[in-house]
C-alpha cells in the first residue's frame, strides 16, 4: 500500500537517507538466527521424534 499525504512529524519517506547495512553485523545476525532455529529444532526432536 503506498503511503501518501505528509507525515505528522519526521520526513517524508523519500527524504530519508538510509544507512548502508554492515556485512559483518548481517552475518553475525544471520548466524545467530540459525543458531536459535536449530536449538529449536533439536529440542522439538529430543521430545516427540523418539
Amino acid at each position: 500500500m503506498p503511503i501518501i499525504g505528509n507525515p505528522v512529524k519526521g520526513r517524508p519517506l523519500a527524504q530519508i537517507v538510509r544507512a548502508q547495512g554492515d556485512p559483518a553485523a548481517l552475518s553475525a545476525s544471520i548466524d545467530f538466527i540459525l543458531e536459535k532455529i536449530q536449538a529449536r529444532i533439536s529440542l522439538h526432536c529430543q521430545r516427540h521424534c523418539f
